[in-house]
This record gives structure tokens, sequence and C-alpha cells, in this order.
């Protein structure tokens, strides 16, 4: 159990293998796909949209459109989706940091603020989107902002992108490592206490062999 006896209470070791799936697979595959479809909306419409918020009724739409026109705010949605690949890179960097100390070395404890980005690095994305709604809400009862409703999405799907695919990538050449060498890849977590939720102590992300202990 790693050596590490931390409390009296009974320290249990369980095998979630439906956390891997969500963590390593389905959450970067259905946000990349997300963040894809909401990318693929924008640029088009980018390039198509010459009069870019003319006739807007957005109080701040007008203004932009007054001080910046009609094309320099498309190069600024534009812009932020870049943006948000930046942070979406830098934050997966954390994971797959971790992925490839487990591919060398065969196994990586999972720290606290590590659970905290696989269990909600999702919401992040969302964060740009709820904060301007607030503001525009707060200024003007109701968000009406094309411009900065575009820009919101843009960083939406440029984080979810970078973020995403890097992890899936990853996680896909750990798992081939794994099997070349016939093991797999187990995520194991140490609780402790009694009741239906107990609390993680601690976890560990290991390659293990794929055969039966004798």
């Amino acid at each position: 159990m790693l050596g590490k006896d931390v409390s009296e209470q009974k320290l249990e070791e369980t095998n979630p293998s439906y956390l891997r799936a969500f963590f390593f697979v389905i959450f970067p595959a259905v946000f990349s796909f997300v963040g894809a479809l909401i990318l693929l909306f924008y640029i088009p419409k980018l390039v198509i949209y010459y009069n870019y918020l003319s006739g807007a009724h957005s109080p701040i739409d007008q203004v932009v459109l007054l001080l910046l026109g009609s094309d320099l705010p498309r190069i600024v949605v534009f812009i932020s989706s870049i943006f948000g690949m930046i942070i979406g890179l830098f934050l997966s960097n954390f994971i797959t940091t971790k992925l490839d100390v487990v591919r060398k070395e065969g196994g990586a404890e999972l720290s606290t603020r590590m659970y905290m980005i696989l269990f909600g690095w999702w919401l992040i994305q969302f964060l740009p989107l709820q904060m301007i709604s607030l503001l525009e809400g707060t200024v003007y009862g109701i968000p009406t902002s094309h411009f900065l409703n575009d820009i919101s999405f843009s960083l939406t799907s440029g984080f979810s992108l970078a973020f995403a695919i890097p992890i899936i990538l990853k996680y896909a050449i750990l798992i081939r490592h794994a099997k070349s060498i016939e093991s797999r890849v187990e995520l194991i977590e140490l609780r402790r206490g009694s009741g239906f939720i107990k609390r993680l102590q601690y976890s560990v992300l290991r390659v293990i062999p794929d055969y039966p202990d004798p």
C-alpha cells in the first residue's frame, strides 16, 4: 500500500476503472468535439460576415463598431480562440507530463491539484461566458452583445481543443506502451473512513502487468 499508514482508520484501495475513461477519454473527446464544432462555426462566419456587428442593437456592439469598424472585431474574435488554446495547452501540460512519467517510470501519484484539474477542467472553459453574461446582466439587465458572446465562445472552443487533444494522444500512447509490455493502466485510489463516501487519501496511476499473480 505504498508504505503510507496515515491513520488508525482502515485505508481501502479501490480501482475505479470508470474514472480513467472519464478523465482521459470521454470528457476530453466530448469537449474537443464540441470545441471543434464551435470553432468551425465561427471561422466561416468571420470570413463571410463582412458587415459584422452592423445593425447590432447592443450598446457595446455599437461602440465596438464605431471604434474598431467591422474588420478588426472579427480579428479580435479569432485571436481570442488562439488565446484560449494557449490557456488550454498550459493546463493540459500538468496532465500530459504526469502521463509521461507513468509511461517512463511505471507509475505516478496524482496530487490533489491534479484531481481538481481532472474533475473540473471542463468548467473552466465556461468562465469567460459566465463572467461576460454576469457583467452584461448587471449593466444592461440581459446579455445582448454579439461581440462579447463571440469572444467567449471562441475562447471556449480554443481551450477545449488545446486542452483535450494532447491528453487523448498522451493517454493513447500510454495505453499502447502498456500493451506492448503485456500490461494495463490502472488508477488506484486509497481512501479512508467509513460510510458510502470515503475521503480520498491519495491516488496512483500506474502500469500493472496483465498476467495473474502466481
